[in-house]
């Protein structure tokens, strides 16, 4: 376990540097000058190669590069030109509004997915080809656009839910869950659809085995039968797809976050590209590529606790 970890981290250092370089290169591809955004139109050029120089960005990108990456991997994320903070300290800020969202709407994914999945996997025939239809549909049903339809149904047409805004969790629960429930309600609904065909499928192959047989003819129960022995061992790609589903979660959070304006990373993300705030978005972008990585480890290392059987070389 312990050498396979070694092996996964070396890897996994080696994806971060490809990610830094493309977090790097990001806001130089898409073009623009951030003196130019800073100081306005009516900017002399000689305001603009001063702001400039005192940025660095008139060094070649190379050097420009390895000056960030040194800062970096010290935990130094630079400074926001447009929030005049740390970058550090603006992802820390922003980030609690988009884990709020993502951790609730996966939590309503799971919900969905694995009853839907087990029920259609029981229940073979008209029910199990509604339960594929429906999840098929939301599968490829567009997050804003179904945040859109709540956000009109639920806080305007009918006054359940607050329209914008945010309040922390520790300040008040309540208030907290009001205000990211539509949000993570659109993002959940939709992911709950392909994790509910990864149970069904993996349900449907475990219930045929032998040894689910041999439960049933011993007469277990069913509710033990289904939980303890067939989704146990049903749970390997689930935990792919839970792997897949998060990451999705948290690019629908950003689209969510738009909708609903609220203070988020994707928030913040967008405001910083269109203010070519490219400290704010080199180390945003690097910051969400990395915890993906983190993600997809975790899930590795999940299957091992899912499945003794496997083993780590």
């Amino acid at each position: 376990m312990a050498a396979y970890l070694g092996k996964r981290l070396l890897g996994l250092g080696a994806v971060w540097l490809v990610l830094s370089v493309v977090s790097f290169l990001l806001v130089h591809l898409a073009g623009g000058s951030p003196a130019s955004v800073i100081l306005g139109v009516q900017a002399t050029p000689e305001a603009i190669a001063r702001l400039n120089q005192i940025y660095g960005l008139n060094l070649p990108l190379p050097v420009q590069y390895v000056r960030w990456l040194s800062q970096v991997v010290r935990g130094n994320l630079g400074q926001s030109i447009f929030l005049n903070a740390p970058v550090a300290v603006a992802i820390t800020t922003h980030f609690g509004v988009t884990a709020s969202i993502t951790l609730v709407g996966f939590a309503v994914a799971a919900v969905i997915g694995f009853s839907a999945g087990i029920f259609a996997a029981v229940r073979r025939g008209v029910t199990d080809m509604l339960v594929v239809l429906a999840s098929s549909g939301a599968s490829v049903l567009p997050e804003f656009l179904l945040a859109l339809a709540l956000l009109v149904l639920l806080a305007d047409v009918l006054p359940v839910f607050p329209v914008q805004g945010y309040i922390p969790l520790v300040r008040a629960p309540g208030a907290w869950f009001m205000h990211i429930c539509l949000p993570s309600l659109a993002i959940g609904l939709i992911q709950g659809g392909p994790l509910a065909r990864f149970v069904r499928n993996g349900m449907l192959q475990t219930l045929a085995t032998d040894y689910v047989r041999t439960a049933r003819a011993k007469g277990l129960p069913r509710r033990a039968v289904l939980l303890r022995h067939a989704l146990r061992s049903a749970l390997l790609p689930v935990i792919t797809a839970a792997g897949l589903i998060f990451t999705a979660l948290l690019g629908g959070a950003f689209a969510a976050e738009v909708v609903f304006n609220l203070p988020g990373l994707g928030r913040m993300l967008l405001d910083s590209a269109l203010n070519r705030d490219f400290p704010t978005l080199q180390g945003g972008v690097l910051f969400v590529g990395t915890l993906v990585v983190l993600v997809n480890l975790v899930v590795d290392l999940a299957y091992g606790l899912a499945d003794p059987r496997v083993t780590y070389a």
